[in-house]
């Protein structure tokens, strides 16, 4: 989101810092900072009545645990043929485990227990949900979707409702973060959700059917998107017109009539 982008370009330079370390950088890839997540985070933290460097700190810790858990989410199973080295395997791993080392020594400095509870039940919440992914057992196409779109957003939901934002609120940033996810991979043939797509659709004949039903799936999201943020209350304005903006979506008043 454009309007915070100066925070969250500060907000990047110092998890950039504290993550970075000569001897992981050497032999692991960088880990990816989602910056859609992070601007997330800054609005959910825009108005709570805490001391700014308390804010950043949350933030920040909240980035590394997102850091932790995508980085040992991407270490390959012996069930993917992937070309990685078991050095390499094991410190990825390792890079892993640093990042969760960091996020627990932040936890800590916070002295705040119903935090520190309320991130442990949202990565306890996720690590289930990929066990759904991991052992291939959602159903259809619907269901991996909506198993996708709880781990992306677990995270995030869960530490919105505990500081307090309208239930709306807290929906809408569930599906903001469910279409980064699927418009990151609309155009990967090799991602998750599009094999899931090419694998469980037995109608397609075709690779470009999976793309078809790719975006599909985004045009769904989007048209429920917009119905949600036409039900805003108009003080959360700003934050509409980002998402408007974010997902070029329109102002559609029709999609609420025929709710």
């Amino acid at each position: 989101m454009h309007t915070i982008s100066m925070e969250s370009n500060e907000l990047k330079h110092s998890i950039e810092k504290k993550i970075q370390h000569p001897y992981v950088e050497k032999f692991v890839k960088k880990p990816f900072i989602d910056e859609d997540k992070l601007d997330i985070l800054i609005y959910i933290y825009q108005d709570v009545p805490i001391p700014i460097q308390m804010k950043q700190q949350h933030i920040i810790t909240i980035m590394l645990v997102q850091m932790a858990l995508d980085t040992h989410e991407h270490i390959p199973n012996d069930h993917q043929d992937w070309m990685m080295s078991e050095t390499e395997r094991q410190l990825s791993v390792l890079a892993g485990d640093y990042y969760s080392g960091l996020y627990y020594l932040l936890l800590s400095e916070l002295e705040e227990v119903n935090m520190i509870q309320v991130l442990a039940s949202s990565i306890r919440k996720m690590n289930e949900y990929k066990m759904i992914l991991f052992y291939e057992e959602a159903e259809s196409v619907q269901e991996f979707i909506e198993v996708i779109s709880q781990v992306e957003a677990s995270l995030y939901t869960e530490v919105a409702s505990y500081l307090g934002l309208d239930q709306q609120v807290v929906a809408i940033i569930q599906n903001v973060l469910l279409l980064n996810r699927l418009q990151r991979e609309q155009n990967e043939t090799n991602g998750i959700i599009p094999t899931f797509i090419a694998n469980n659709s037995h109608d397609l004949d075709a690779q470009d059917n999976v793309s078809d039903r790719m975006n599909n799936v985004i045009q769904k999201e989007k048209a429920q998107l917009e119905n949600m943020l036409l039900q805003l209350p108009y003080q959360n304005i700003q934050f509409e017109n980002e998402i408007r903006a974010k997902f070029s979506l329109s102002y559609n008043t029709s999609i609420v009539e025929e709710g």
